[in-house]
């Protein structure tokens, strides 16, 4: 019996995921990774090759085609991406230089250039984020000025998803989320800004042609087919930012849904129905900016170090192997009680995020004892990032005048049930947690089957796809112990 495949892929950081999400059983038919290869030119820096990286994909939806079986076929194809990472091609699509790393920091002089030249408030409105040197505007400004000859031949810049897109269809698009990471984007008209490019002197020629996640822009050519086993004319579609794209896979699309993502950073999804970059929003530290589900936005919050955080903890005291550090100091942190005996803990290895960010912030470990043990810092460690949420909760809770229904849960962190009902009991909110084994690639396929007309929007996408979630409820008991302990605490 024969079924319409729809193909999703994930350019992460270390891995290229793909699957096959099955449009009329919403199953996942297949699942593949490969590596994604990078280079450290100078110490901290860190590049990835472009034909590599385009190798990589090609090669890892070629397992996916090479396993179809009689009748099945690939529908459509959509791919996430890491943000703010890419580079310039020239008229052939040639790449005239390494894709630059969202994370690379050889960018912080243009950030830097960026605060003595603007107005950081103006920049919030326009395009609903805080300066910081990840953006792409930055990586085009420092190839600008030290690959002066690539830049000069230069054609087009594409992100990383905008590259597979390219490759696969010949269409230069982009969609509105990854757009929104060049800090380049006018969200409020759903374009660039002439006087974002005005300020940093890049001609709008360069860019990608914007548009919502899910919209069709081409189809596969007949030297796409070859390289990568899909039937020329298949539909290619918008994908978006991978963290995005994950959270459409949950089902935070509705305005007042809230995702909290805890992977090796900490991230918190609040969405709403219109673009509003208030002054208190600038203030808290808070970016908005459209998401992959057409028609609304995302408050982003954020910390940069989460899961990194616990395994640091971990390293503190002395759990090993690596890959087993996490899991074992969430062992012995069950061991402890509510509120930690005491123990407090701050999770700010680099700097404190949302709300009210402060760079010169540090971790701390505080009101210890004789009497406490290696659990008791465990349990610490780990209700320092729930009170994180809290805080960031309870700030934008008072802003927008609501009170999320639940909490979403996704990431490595939350995918263990002792952190997801501490999380529920320390909240007050219920915390679901879908089962999702590769939330942005799952995302990407339904952005695929919106493209192709299988699905009517994202709502339809995600009742369509079969993803199971175990449901966390508060315990008033607990709920209050936490409350005792963070006001005795404070």
């Amino acid at each position: 019996m024969g079924s319409e495949l729809l193909l999703g892929l994930d350019v992460g950081t270390t891995h290229t995921k793909g699957l096959l999400l099955d449009a009329a059983s919403g199953a996942v038919a297949a699942q593949t990774a490969v590596a994604t290869p990078s280079v450290e030119p100078r110490p901290g820096w860190r590049e990835y090759d472009p034909a590599a990286l385009w190798a990589g994909v090609r090669n890892c939806i070629r397992a996916l085609t090479g396993g179809l079986g009689p009748g099945q076929r690939v529908t459509a194809v959509a791919a996430a991406s890491m943000g703010e990472a890419g580079t310039l091609y020239d008229r052939e699509g040639a790449p005239l230089a390494p894709i630059i790393a969202w994370h690379d920091p050889r960018t912080m002089p243009q950030r830097d250039w960026w605060a003595a030249h603007a107005d950081p408030r103006r920049i919030h409105a326009i395009t609903g984020q805080h300066l910081g040197h990840i953006f792409s505007a930055n990586k085009l400004m420092w190839l600008r000025e030290n690959r002066p000859e690539a830049y000069g031949r230069a054609a087009m810049w594409l992100g990383i998803q905008d590259m597979v897109t390219y490759r696969l269809c010949g269409a230069r698009a982009t969609d509105y989320t990854i757009a929104s990471r060049t800090m380049l984007l006018d969200q409020a008209a759903g374009d660039w800004s002439e006087e974002m490019l005005g300020l940093a002197g890049i001609p709008r020629a360069l860019l990608p042609e914007s548009h919502p996640s899910g919209t069709a822009v081409g189809r596969v050519t007949p030297e796409a087919a070859r390289e990568t086993g899909l039937a020329a004319g298949t539909p290619v579609a918008t994908g978006g930012h991978d963290h995005l794209c994950a959270a459409l896979a949950c089902g935070c699309t509705r305005p007042g849904a809230v995702l909290d993502s805890t992977g090796t950073a900490e991230a918190l999804l609040w969405i709403v129905g219109a673009y509003r970059p208030t002054e208190e929003l600038y203030r808290l530290g808070y970016a908005t900016y459209r998401h992959t589900a057409p028609g609304t936005c995302v408050i982003l919050g954020g910390l940069d170090t989460g899961g990194a955080y616990l395994d640091w903890m971990a390293r503190l005291l002395g759990l090993e192997p690596a890959g087993e550090r996490v899991a074992q100091l969430l062992a012995l942190a069950e061991r402890s009680e509510p509120g930690a005996r005491g123990v407090r803990a701050t999770p700010f290895l680099l700097g404190k995020g949302t709300p009210r960010r402060d760079p010169a912030a540090r971790a701390a470990i505080m009101r210890l004892s004789a009497q406490h043990g290696r659990e008791d810092l465990a349990r610490a460690a780990v209700e320092a990032l729930a009170w994180w949420l809290c805080d960031n909760l309870a700030a934008l809770g008072e802003l927008l005048g609501e009170r999320p229904a639940a909490l979403i849960g996704t990431g490595g962190v939350n995918r263990s049930p002792f952190v997801c009902q501490l999380k529920a009991d320390a909240t007050g909110l219920p915390f679901r947690a879908p089962r999702v084994a590769e939330g942005a690639a799952l995302g990407a396929a339904m952005l695929a089957g919106i493209g192709a007309g299988i699905f009517r929007d994202a709502e339809a996408a995600r009742a369509a796809a079969r993803v199971g979630e175990e449901m966390y409820r508060p315990d008033a008991g607990r709920g209050e112990a936490y409350r005792e302990s963070l006001i005795a605490n404070r």
